[in-house]
């Protein structure tokens, strides 16, 4: 009975990793989902540039540039991305509402954010501890003019 208890307890924690991961997403698409090259451009349009780099032991990184912001896949897998364009809604878990860059920043108070006064001027930080991951955010004026989505988890 209590390897079945214990094994239960690993597929529920499993189970909340994933749900809580695919709560971080731009445009619908959670981090962590895998996607193709066509798949992405179908999703986000085409790139104003593109940049493929094989690293070997630490697999395949695709870059995808649009304006000032990108997206980062890793093995066909969304692993990061730094947005600067309000035509992209963000979703964060922890927040009922989406967040897009020229939001007030108020609107991420219940995330508890703090400055990063060891980064860059204006930046402050997210950190979701339990899952290794961060998400950033740029502010001049009280308005958010970046976002940006890191884990070390690839």
């Amino acid at each position: 009975m209590e390897t079945r208890t214990a094994i239960s307890i690993l597929v529920s924690l499993v189970f909340a990793c994933l749900s809580a991961s695919a709560q971080v997403s731009v445009n619908g698409v959670g981090v962590f989902t895998e996607m193709t090259k066509s798949e992405v451009i179908s999703k986000f349009g085409e790139p104003d540039r593109y940049k493929y780099y094989d690293s070997g032991d630490n697999g395949v990184d695709e870059w995808y540039y649009y304006a000032g912001s990108h997206l980062v896949f890793n093995d066909s897998r969304f692993v990061e991305f730094s947005i600067t364009d309000s035509k992209y809604t963000i979703t964060l878990y922890g927040l009922e509402q989406n967040v897009r860059v020229d939001d007030e920043f108020s609107v991420i108070a219940p995330l508890n954010p703090y400055y990063m006064d060891w980064y860059e001027k204006d930046w402050y930080c997210v950190a979701y501890i339990e899952f290794d991951e961060r998400v950033c955010f740029l502010v001049k004026d009280g308005l958010i003019k970046c976002v940006a989505f890191s884990t070390s988890s690839y």
